[in-house]
């Protein structure tokens, strides 16, 4: 297109806010870091035609639009300015000032006054996390966060364990509020994935019967046959391998190694009384006649004979004794330096009834 007959548009931020996520007809309005900030100016190529040029200010994620249509004809080049004092619109359809809006601030703090520490906390796609300490919230702490209004469920995780869960009742966040959620041990709270599994934050932690997350101790398993523990990298491995013989650890910083021999196994023995759900994440490295075969009670659930990267896999568990075995098995290798691990993360049995 010759340049005397460019469509064009300009967006000028004048105002004090930096803004994102700028846009007017589905065309994108911003630098490298996804953002505008005070001073500068954007422009694009554009087609002809009218739209509301909508964008969100980096200091309150509210979704804001201009008060009228920016029409640009064939060969413009048009120009639109951004003032604090600008007229936007905002998700609810309220009129005011931009610095109006961004002033109007609504806040969520959740606080956790339970003796459980929380991961992966989320309240309508925004993590609360203590930022020092992992993606968690410690007993005993809190976390603020500036939230768009409205309403929805605290889904959140336990350290001591990965069933994912949420709060019973909505939480109703409104503009121009700061909306306090504590957790304590008698919170109500839901297992997602079975509605039926409801109660208190301290009472759900009972269905757990067995966690390995590989952080801490090695867990008392009922057997280990040759090289099994855990490890951050291959330094911690009995053998002088390379890295492409075990995958990085999945969650956390380790997660668990079964092999480096012909033969080696993982056991585990637990007697269930109600039924139960068994979950783990799993990755395997695979050459020659290498595999990984997965059994409960000595029947043969998986069998891996190749690369897998990490994978997550569930089972259901009937009441009673069950042995549960990860056994890795390295067929014809026959140098040291030629083991393959299988790898584990996140072992988890809990009741679901």
């Amino acid at each position: 297109m010759p340049a005397e007959t460019r469509t064009t548009l300009t967006i000028r931020n004048e105002s004090s806010h930096g803004i994102i996520h700028v846009l007017w007809n589905n065309v994108s309005f911003t630098t490298g870091a996804n953002s505008i900030s005070p001073g500068e100016n954007v422009t694009m190529e554009v087609q002809a035609g009218s739209g509301f040029i909508r964008f969100t200010p980096e200091s309150n994620p509210l979704n804001l639009r201009s008060s009228h249509l920016v029409i640009v004809g064939e060969g413009d080049r048009g120009e639109f300015v951004i003032l604090g004092s600008s007229i936007v619109v905002d998700e609810d359809n309220t009129s005011s000032t931009l610095d109006a809006a961004v002033a109007r601030r609504a806040t969520l703090k959740i606080n956790n006054q339970s003796f459980t520490e929380i991961t992966d906390v989320i309240w309508n796609n925004v993590s609360f996390a203590n930022t020092q300490f992992g993606n968690s919230i410690l007993s005993g702490t809190n976390v603020t966060n500036t939230v768009q209004p409205g309403a929805g469920f605290i889904f959140f995780r336990r350290r001591a364990n990965h069933i994912v869960a949420r709060t019973n009742d909505m939480i109703f966040v409104e503009a121009n509020t700061q909306i306090i959620f504590t957790f304590t041990d008698d919170t109500v709270i839901v297992e997602v994935h079975n509605q039926n599994n409801n109660g208190t934050l301290s009472v759900l932690q009972s269905t757990v019967v067995w966690w390995d997350d590989a952080e801490g101790v090695m867990q008392p398993y009922h057997e280990r046959r040759n090289f099994v523990g855990y490890y951050a990298s291959v330094a911690d491995l009995p053998f002088l391998v390379g890295q492409f013989l075990i995958h990085p650890p999945k969650n956390g910083n380790r997660s668990i190694a079964v092999g480096g021999t012909n033969t080696a196994m993982l056991h585990l023995r637990v007697n269930l009384t109600r039924t139960a759900r068994l979950s783990f994440w799993f990755a395997n490295r695979f050459i020659g006649s290498a595999g990984a075969i997965f059994s409960i009670n000595n029947e043969e659930k998986r069998r891996w004979v190749h690369d897998i990267d990490w994978s997550f896999i569930e089972f259901e568990l009937e009441p009673g004794v069950t042995d549960i075995r990860w056994e890795k098995r390295d067929g014809f290798a026959t140098s040291p330096t030629r083991h393959f691990f299988l790898s584990l993360d996140d072992i988890l049995i809990y009741y679901t009834e």
